[in-house]
């Protein structure tokens, strides 16, 4: 799996979240990581998949993770018509 994967820091002190860019699929997952980066022992850093509606609002209000996602070509056309 060709896979890229993207952090936002933790701001004081709340959890960091980690997005990862499956290129080979065009799915897009995030999780939430310890303020560190290491992951929660609860289950609580599992992988989930952000739906189209997800990928939309980080474009629509130009997020990090939207303009990192458009490094790989990635943009809200396609999104919003359901292909990658």
């Amino acid at each position: 799996m060709a896979a890229k994967r993207f952090r936002l820091p933790s701001i004081n002190g709340n959890p960091m979240v980690e997005f990862q860019y499956d290129m080979s699929t065009g799915e897009v997952f995030r999780r939430a990581l310890l303020p560190d980066g290491s992951e929660f022992l609860d289950g609580g850093s599992d992988w989930t998949q952000l739906s189209g509606d997800d990928l939309l609002h980080h474009f629509k209000f130009r997020t990090p993770v939207a303009n990192w996602l458009g490094h790989y070509g990635v943009n809200p056309i396609q999104i919003a018509m359901g292909m990658s």
